[in-house]
């Protein structure tokens, strides 16, 4: 297990999309054939791919959004998980990150994916902010990777899937509504979390992690729970440090109990054949 670091700083040579459609449909193409390459590979460890944006080269930078990435990829990758780390991403790298995820992920049972960085919603999608994103006037389709996109590359096979959304739930600037989350629509198999309540900023904290990093980290690290307990803990332990101005939230469309923790991702294993059981 690895922490891959492929995330690139403001000032890298921007890159030319092509449409939304475009890039998914050949991204996932690709990747398709990258998988019937791979068959013979078995991977049932479960993975996860962090994103945190923190430089923005038009919208408000976000202090801690890096810092909170890595703290929470370093927890992921000695918890068992097989762990890939990007920072400061434009949407080609998101979408790139989420391809060779897919990829990796294998038969794998769970798949976590945690974002820290600027969200926001347009006609009726949510939207993970690239770092170049316009502040005015933009289709975030072509500078955005939407979660419907980010459903779409973990949902290839019968999963856990996991979310956890480190990102304000207030609007960017002016164009651009907040990020929601009643008003999408999730998978069967898939838990969602939203570091803060709908209108509610997610704030950075007085520390060196956000209090919603902060907190998940430290329920990583601990002893392997169900994860409705874990975030339960890190509902409280947030409400308790913003002095209830932060909520967390959470959409659970799980079919069974989904653990983690100390020790969760070994077990996941153990349980799909990786350890002979």
């Amino acid at each position: 297990m690895h922490i891959l670091s492929i995330g690139v700083s403001k000032s890298s040579p921007s890159h030319k999309l092509a449409t939304g459609v475009d890039i998914v449909r050949f991204a996932f193409g690709l990747l398709s054939w990258f998988l019937f390459c791979t068959m013979g590979v078995s991977q049932t460890a479960p993975v996860a791919l962090v994103i945190g944006n923190g430089e923005y080269a038009h919208v408000a930078d976000l202090k801690n959004a890096t810092r909170d990435a890595q703290a929470v990829a370093l927890s992921l990758q000695r918890a068992g998980y097989q762990t890939t780390l990007i920072a400061n991403a434009d949407r080609a790298e998101m979408l790139t990150a989420l391809a060779k995820l897919r990829i990796a992920a294998g038969e794998a049972s769970q798949i976590v994916v945690y974002f820290s960085g600027h969200g926001a919603q347009q006609n009726g999608h949510g939207y993970l902010l690239g770092r170049d994103v316009p502040p005015h006037g933009v289709d975030l389709a072509r500078y955005a990777v939407s979660l419907q996109v980010v459903m779409r590359a973990i949902s290839d096979k019968p999963r856990q899937k996991i979310v956890f959304l480190d990102a304000c739930r207030t609007p960017v600037s002016g164009s651009m509504a907040p990020l929601s989350g009643p008003a999408l629509h999730f998978p069967a198999g898939t838990f969602v979390a939203f570091a803060a309540q709908p209108g509610a900023p997610a704030f950075d904290g007085v520390g060196s992690l956000s209090p919603f990093a902060d907190a998940l980290v430290s329920e990583i690290a601990g002893p392997t729970q169900t994860l409705g307990a874990a975030m339960r803990s890190i509902r409280r332990r947030v409400v308790a440090s913003t002095g209830g101005q932060q909520v967390p939230w959470s959409i659970d469309v799980l079919l069974q109990e989904a653990k983690i923790g100390r020790g969760a991702a070994t077990r996941k294993a153990a349980e799909a054949g990786l350890s002979g059981g």
